[in-house]
């Protein structure tokens, strides 16, 4: 490693420990290794925390990776998670590059190698993120990756990124913009993020032949009126947290005309799908309360819907 610049891990887990498991694996196997890793356990009830201290993930030094453990005392989402975990590392080390990942990504054994000489130059900086289980698919971009990387130049495609599916963050952007915002929860945290980057001035990248492996993409898009789609979820609390993100960070970002224009087009579409389609006013009503809640810049009422 350059020995101007170093990297801690920043590692947040919920109820996954096999994957997370493969995540650490990865992490200790790679050809350039971070200094340390930062494991932020959201009170996993899966037994995480046993199968860590059996395979020495718990506050040790191994292969010259330092692995320091933390539990929340309570689940606080991928938002609280990252929350914490980046200003434990970020306050542990200031100078240190987090490298940034959830617990079901597997980067290739080169992807810090591959991602670190992109930070004289940039300050946000993503692995290729592609399909664990077709790796000629993108896990999040919706193509493959033979069409994503058409728009490279230098081995990079600009303007775009994976927030916190294996990104790069510099320890100016850290400073600059702070941590991720911790009450979103999950679903608008890491598009938060994003844009608070974008906003000042940090242009994203890709690095093509920087490879993190992970799921595809778990939200879910149905069809409503036959042809056009939409974003939903099964699960009222996360329906709740997707529609409440997304409505304040467009009014935080769009300005409140723009946001009010989409919040009234997707409540359409939320209308056309619940009412019309699937006939169930009570999700219309979770709907609606979010739209409120977002728009108002209210992170509670969540709680009421987890239970």
């Amino acid at each position: 490693m350059n020995n101007t610049v170093k990297v801690s891990a920043v590692v947040v887990t919920f109820n996954r420990k096999d994957t997370l498991l493969q995540c650490l694996n990865a992490i200790e196997l790679q050809s350039l290794k971070p200094e340390n890793v930062f494991i932020l356990d959201n009170a996993s009830t899966d037994g995480t925390q046993q199968l860590l201290k059996d395979h020495g993930y718990i506050d040790t030094l191994k292969y010259n990776i330092k692995f320091n453990y933390i539990r929340n005392d309570k689940n606080e989402g991928g938002a609280g998670g990252f929350y914490r975990g980046m200003k434990i590392a970020h306050e542990t080390d200031n100078d240190n590059a987090l490298w940034v990942m959830d617990d079901d990504g597997i980067p290739d054994k080169d992807c810090l190698k591959n991602l670190l000489p992109y930070l004289s130059d940039y300050d946000y900086i993503s692995p290729l993120v592609v399909d664990i289980e077709n790796e000629e698919m993108t896990s999040f971009m919706g193509c493959t990756v033979s069409d994503f990387i058409r728009g490279k130049e230098n081995g990079i495609v600009k303007n775009c990124a994976n927030p916190f599916n294996g990104i790069l963050y510099s320890s100016k952007l850290i400073k600059s913009i702070g941590y991720p915002k911790k009450e979103m929860f999950i679903w608008g945290d890491e598009i938060n993020y994003d844009l608070r980057a974008r906003e000042k001035g940090f242009c994203p990248i890709v690095v093509i032949n920087a490879i993190h492996r992970h799921p595809l993409n778990r939200q879910l898009s149905v069809r409503y009126l036959g042809k056009r789609s939409m974003t939903i979820s099964d699960k009222d609390w996360k329906l709740f947290c997707y529609i409440r993100n997304k409505t304040y960070n467009n009014r935080k970002f769009k300005g409140t005309t723009n946001s009010m224009k989409e919040m009234i087009s997707d409540y359409f579409r939320f209308c056309c799908y619940y009412l019309l389609q699937c006939h169930q006013p009570k999700k219309m009503k979770i709907v609606t309360e979010a739209m409120i809640k977002g728009f108002r810049s209210d992170f509670t009422g969540l709680d009421k819907y987890m239970k």
